[in-house]
């Protein structure tokens, strides 16, 4: 019954747009592939901030974006492929009122779960990141997603392009299989909804204290690959200058990372309200700026994988990976980059999307592992703080 009420949605919408449309950009990859590195007049497939490589190739009848990170370093790297939509749409209504650009887009990914993301600009865009929208595609399935703009301040006669995104998947190789791209301008107001979930880039959150629920990790530990046979439960500071007894911390470094696990048995059934907040609380740590991007960051992961009942008093790292490649244990996408809180009791807050939030809730992910990107050391509150607002704890609120 609810795969056929998806259905009758996903059709209704769809129809909606194509009653709603004034002219169409459509891409069905048929014929010979329209290429053209300005994107003008084809499409332009490019990378950067990594040393990951795109390509773009077409197969009976569909598209075939697919980007090789496995020389990636860093997994930061962002894959495209862009071209301009302009001939297929009526440029003579861009920036009169009622009137909007909607791309729709038909996919699977070879890899998931995993984000990719829709952009729409034009010749005079300033803001890059105000105009895109993540997607989350739980599985390897089709899925249709769409993107409406909202107070595009494209002009008649301005040059539009939509891009699509792949960015931070991992370090493999990856494919995004497309069937179809299709732009319209619309009337929001008749259009439908937007398919997919579209999620804003890196929003503004509410404070932590407006979160209806609060819950304190269950599980937390340090697990080290230099020393993956060796338990770090009672991983401590040195002592303080007044001489206090050292205080059990998480700790991240170029071998270290944190896991953690939350007991969320009490909302099963229960729907992600939004995004939720992982807090966490700084000890120490040391750092080195430099110019090169998110360089100490800390990074955050889905934990897919592993040993599901690992405990602080026993895991090590060889038992939480129980022999299994990395990327078979953890999301080669982050969750999200986060600089951390550089004084000690300051609060460290890494965003939780929506889809992240409604796995966790639902137990498809195991919980979150966190790692630095670049040279940083750093210890945080563990759960066994003194005091429960120092515990890392996941913020959020469910419908």
């Amino acid at each position: 019954m609810k795969s056929a009420l998806m259905i009758a949605a996903v059709c209704a919408a769809l129809f909606a747009f194509a009653q709603s449309a004034s002219a169409d950009f459509v891409e069905t990859f048929q014929g010979k592939l329209a290429t053209d590195q300005t994107a003008r007049a084809g499409w332009a497939a490019f990378t950067g901030s990594g040393e990951a490589t795109v390509t773009l190739t077409q197969k009976n009848g569909h598209g075939f974006m697919t980007v090789d990170a496995r020389k990636d370093r860093r997994n930061i790297y962002w894959a495209l492929i862009k071209r301009s939509i302009s001939a297929g749409i009526d440029r003579s209504l861009l920036g009169t009122p009622g009137h909007e650009v909607r791309v729709v887009i038909k996919l699977r990914i070879s890899d998931a779960p995993r984000r990719v993301h829709i952009q729409i600009n034009h010749t005079h865009t300033t803001d890059v990141h105000a105009t895109l929208r993540e997607f989350d595609l739980p599985d390897a399935n089709w899925h249709v997603i769409s993107y409406t703009t909202k107070d595009f301040d494209a002009k008649p006669g301005d040059d539009v392009f939509v891009s699509l995104g792949m960015t931070d998947m991992g370090r493999a190789v990856y494919t995004t299989e497309i069937a179809y791209v299709k732009a319209a301008i619309v009337d929001p107001a008749t259009a439908g909804p937007d398919l997919g979930m579209p999620l804003p880039y890196r929003p503004k959150l509410p404070p932590v204290a407006s979160y209806a629920n609060a819950v304190p990790v269950a599980q937390d530990a340090t697990i080290d690959s230099a020393w993956p046979w060796v338990n770090l439960k009672s991983q401590t500071l040195f002592p303080t200058d007044e001489g206090t007894l050292g205080t059990e911390v998480l700790s991240v470094s170029g071998s270290q990372m944190i896991v953690l696990r939350f007991d969320l048995s009490r909302f099963k059934g229960r729907t992600a309200d939004g995004w939720g907040i992982l807090e966490l609380t700084t000890q120490a740590g040391t750092w080195a700026p430099t110019d090169q991007e998110e360089f100490g960051y800390l990074r955050t992961v889905e934990i897919k994988g592993g040993d599901p009942a690992w405990t602080r008093d026993s895991v090590t790292y060889d038992s939480f990976f129980r022999g299994q490649p990395v990327l078979d244990v953890l999301n080669g996408q982050l969750v999200f980059d986060a600089l951390p809180a550089l004084q000690r009791g300051q609060k460290t807050l890494i965003s939780i999307n929506p889809s992240v939030m409604a796995r966790l809730l639902s137990g498809e992910s195991k919980g979150l592992a966190i790692y630095p990107q670049g040279s940083l050391d750093a210890a945080f509150s563990s759960s066994r703080a003194p005091g429960a607002n120092f515990r890392p704890t996941l913020h959020f609120n469910v419908k």
